[in-house]
C-alpha cells in the first residue's frame, strides 16, 4: 500500500524578525528541508508507510518551531477521520485516511466541533511578551456534559505582565482564583483551565488559550458510551390551580461515574438533602442524588406547558397542565357600616368551600396599609395589597380594618379574589357631625401672656363626636395631651387652652368643631395697668456724701410700663432691679428711665449719695405709661426720705 505524507507551509502573517535572526533560520531552514526533501523520497520509493510518514511529520513539527511557521498540512490516506492536533508543537488535523490515526488525533473517532488555528506553539506576534512553551494535556473519553478540569502549569520566562484569555467557551484560574474567561499574568504565575464537555458523544471541543504572544490549545473529546443509566421519564402533572407551584415526580440519579450539569428551560432543579429533610436548588448531580424539578403552572386554564429537562445527554419533557375550569369557591364578608371607634374593627370570619386543589388568592381596589388577613388564625399585614397568597378547601379567613388617623365619613376596602371568584368588603366610619351639647365657652380676660384654660363636659349624642376646627389640637379630652384624640364621646370633659394675647388690651377667638356645631372662645389681654409700689423704705443715719440704698418692692403692672427715680439734693440714682424668677437677684445698674416688663420684677434696690450732714432730702419715685419726656396719660408718684447723720 503506497503511503503520501504531503508537507507545506502556510505564509507567516507575524512580523519580520530582526535581520541577524532571520538569516539564522533561513539556513535551518535551507539545511532541513532538504534532508525532508531527501526522506520523503525515500519514503515513495521504498515504501516504509507509517514510520516514515511518522518521521516526516514529527520533523515537519520540528521546523515549524524552528522557523516560527506552522505546518499547514501533514495527512495520509487511511481511514479514520482526524480530529486536529495532539500534543504540543501538532499543526491542525485536516482529515486523512489510512488505518492509524494521525499525529495529535483523539483515541476514538468523532466530530470536532471547536474553533482554533491548531494546537501547540503558535507564531510570534506582537500581542505581548511570550512565556517558555507549554501545552495542557488534552483530555479524551469524558462524559458528555461534564466540567473538565485541565492540570496546572506555572508560566515561566515571562518578563512582563500580560493579558491571558480563555477563548471557545473555556475559562481560567490564576493562582487557584475563580474562573474568568480573561485576567493578567505574570512570570511564576499558576494557570489552569476549565471547560464543559460537549452534551454529545464522540465530540471534541477545541479551545484556544492566549498568554501574550503566545496561544496553545486544549482538547475535550467526549466518550462513545456507554452513557450513565438512569430512568428520566418524569410523569405529568394534571389538574394544576393556574399559578400554582409545582414539583416533579422526584429522579433518583445511578450509573454516574462524574458530576454533570443539568439542564431545564422554565423550571429549577432541586436536590434531596437528607440531613434536615430540605430541597435545596442545585445545577449539578453526582452518583446516588434524588432530584426534581420546580416550575410554575400555567396562568390559565385548561393550558399545558412543556419543562424540558437533561442530565448529561438525558433528556426527557415533563408537562404540567392546569385544571380544564376553575373552581367555584364560597365566601362571603359582611360590610360593616357606621364605624365609631378608631381602634381595630373585625370582619365576620369565613370558611372556603367548593375547592378541588389549592387556590391563589389576592387583592384588589385596597386601601393601602388598613388591613390585616387572619389566615387559620395567623396574621398576614396585608400592607399595599401586592401580595399573592394561596388557600385550600376548609380554610378559615378573616379580616381586620383600622381607621386611625383617618377622618370621619371615610371608607376604607378591599376586594378579595379566589380562583376568579371575587368579594368586597368595607368598612365605614361615621360622620361624626352629632348635635353636641356643651355649655357656653365663656370670654376669659387676664394679664398679658398669661396661660388660660375653660373646662367643659359635652353630652346629649350618640357614639363619637367629630373634634375639628381651626384650634383642635388646643383641646385636650378627659386630661389627655392637647390634640391627641381627634373624636369626643357624650361624658367627657374637655378643657380649652389658650394664652392671652401680648398687648394690654388686644382679644383673640378660638374656633373649635364639636360635631356637627361650631363654637368660638375669646380670650382678651387686660388693659394698661402700671406697678403700685407697695414699699418704699426710708433711710436715716446715713452718712453724708457715701452711698446709701433704698429698699422698694412693687406689684405686676400689665404692659410695657415706666420708672424714673429723682432726689430732691440733686443726686444721680442708680437702680438694681430684683428678678422675679430668680430670688433675690438683681440685675446691673441702671440710671435715667426705667422700663419694667411685669412678668421679670417686682421689687428693686436705690443706690444714690446720701445728702449733706444733719439734712434730710427726698427721693421720689414715679410710673408712668410713656418713656422719656413724653408726656404719659398713666402716672403714679411715690416718696421717701434719707436723712444724713
Amino acid at each position: 500500500m503506497d503511503t503520501k505524507c504531503t508537507l507545506s507551509f502556510a505564509a507567516s502573517s507575524a512580523p519580520a524578525r530582526p535581520p541577524a535572526s532571520r538569516k539564522a533560520a533561513s539556513l535551518i531552514e535551507y539545511s532541513m528541508l532538504s534532508g525532508l526533501i531527501a526522506v520523503a523520497a525515500i519514503g515513495s520509493v521504498v515504501g516504509t508507510g507509517t514510520e516514515v510518514r511518522r518521521v516526516f511529520c514529527t520533523t515537519a513539527a520540528t521546523i515549524s518551531r524552528a522557523m516560527d511557521k506552522p505546518a499547514s498540512d501533514c495527512a495520509h490516506t487511511g481511514g479514520d477521520t482526524a480530529v486536529g492536533g495532539g500534543g504540543e508543537g501538532a499543526g491542525p488535523g485536516t482529515g486523512s485516511t489510512g488505518s492509524e490515526p494521525s499525529t495529535g488525533s483523539d483515541p476514538d473517532t468523532g466530530s470536532d466541533v471547536g474553533a482554533g488555528e491548531g494546537g501547540g506553539e503558535q507564531p510570534w506576534s506582537e500581542d505581548g511578551a511570550r512565556p517558555r512553551s507549554f501545552a495542557f494535556t488534552h483530555v479524551y473519553g469524558a462524559d458528555p456534559g461534564a466540567l473538565v478540569l485541565s492540570e496546572t502549569i506555572t508560566i515561566q520566562d515571562l518578563a512582563e505582565t500580560v493579558q491571558v484569555a480563555a477563548l471557545d467557551g473555556a475559562l481560567l484560574s490564576i493562582n487557584g482564583a475563580g474562573f474568568v474567561a480573561k485576567a493578567t499574568i505574570a512570570n511564576g504565575d499558576t494557570l489552569q483551565v476549565q471547560a464543559t464537555a460537549a452534551h454529545t458523544t464522540k465530540t471534541t471541543q477545541r479551545h484556544r488559550v492566549r498568554v501574550g504572544g503566545f496561544e496553545t490549545e486544549w482538547r475535550v473529546s467526549t466518550n462513545a458510551g456507554p452513557m450513565p443509566v438512569y430512568d428520566l421519564a418524569i410523569d405529568p402533572s394534571t389538574g394544576m390551580a393556574p399559578y400554582a407551584t409545582v414539583y416533579s415526580t422526584p429522579v433518583r440519579i445511578t450509573g454516574l461515574t462524574q458530576q454533570l450539569s443539568l439542564y431545564n428551560d422554565s423550571g429549577t432543579w432541586e436536590k434531596y438533602n437528607p440531613t434536615g429533610n430540605t430541597w435545596t436548588i442545585t445545577s449539578t448531580a453526582i452518583d446516588g442524588d434524588l432530584l426534581r424539578v420546580r416550575t410554575t403552572a400555567p396562568s390559565t386554564v385548561a393550558t399545558t406547558k412543556s419543562v424540558v429537562v437533561r442530565i448529561g445527554t438525558n433528556q426527557a419533557v415533563w408537562s404540567v397542565t392546569t385544571q380544564a375550569q376553575l373552581d367555584t369557591p364560597n365566601f362571603d364578608f359582611i360590610d360593616i357600616a357606621g364605624v365609631n371607634n378608631t381602634a381595630p374593627y373585625h370582619s365576620n370570619e369565613v370558611r372556603i368551600t367548593g375547592l378541588t386543589t389549592p387556590a391563589r388568592m389576592r387583592f384588589s381596589n385596597h386601601s393601602a396599609n388598613r388591613f390585616i388577613l387572619h389566615h387559620n388564625g395567623k396574621e398576614i399585614l396585608l400592607g399595599n395589597g401586592t401580595g399573592t397568597y394561596w388557600v385550600e378547601e376548609g380554610d378559615r379567613l378573616k379580616l381586620t380594618g383600622s381607621f386611625s388617623t383617618l377622618a370621619f365619613g371615610t371608607t376604607i376596602q378591599t376586594t378579595m379574589i379566589i380562583a376568579g371568584q371575587q368579594d368586597t368588603f368595607s368598612m365605614a366610619f361615621i360622620a361624626g357631625d352629632q348635635d353636641v351639647k356643651i355649655d357656653p365657652l365663656v370670654p376669659v380676660q387676664d394679664d398679658i401672656g398669661v396661660p388660660v384654660t375653660l373646662t367643659r363636659v359635652v353630652s346629649g349624642f350618640e357614639g363619637p363626636a367629630k373634634l375639628g376646627g381651626q384650634h383642635r389640637d388646643s383641646i385636650s379630652v378627659n386630661g389627655a395631651a392637647k390634640g391627641t384624640i381627634p373624636f369626643i364621646h357624650s361624658g367627657d370633659t374637655l378643657t380649652f387652652h389658650a394664652t392671652t394675647p401680648s398687648s394690654p388690651g388686644q382679644s383673640a377667638t378660638y374656633n373649635f368643631l364639636l360635631g356637627g356645631n361650631a363654637h368660638t372662645w375669646t380670650v382678651s389681654a387686660n388693659p394698661l395697668r402700671l406697678p403700685v409700689v407697695t414699699s418704699l423704705a426710708a433711710v436715716s443715719g446715713a452718712t453724708a456724701g457715701a452711698t446709701t440704698t433704698v429698699p422698694m418692692a412693687f406689684s405686676n403692672g400689665n404692659g410695657t410700663t415706666y420708672m424714673q427715680v429723682t432726689t430732691s439734693w440733686g443726686a444721680t440714682p442708680s437702680v438694681r432691679f430684683l428678678y422675679k424668677t430668680s430670688g433675690d437677684t438683681l440685675s446691673t445698674p441702671q440710671s435715667g428711665v426705667h422700663a419694667l416688663y411685669n412678668q421679670y420684677y417686682n421689687g428693686a434696690r436705690i443706690a444714690v449719695t446720701a445728702p449733706p450732714a444733719g439734712t434730710t432730702g427726698t427721693v421720689t419715685v414715679t410710673m408712668r405709661n410713656t418713656p422719656g419726656s413724653t408726656s404719659p396719660t398713666m402716672s403714679q408718684t411715690y416718696t421717701t426720705t434719707v436723712t444724713s447723720q
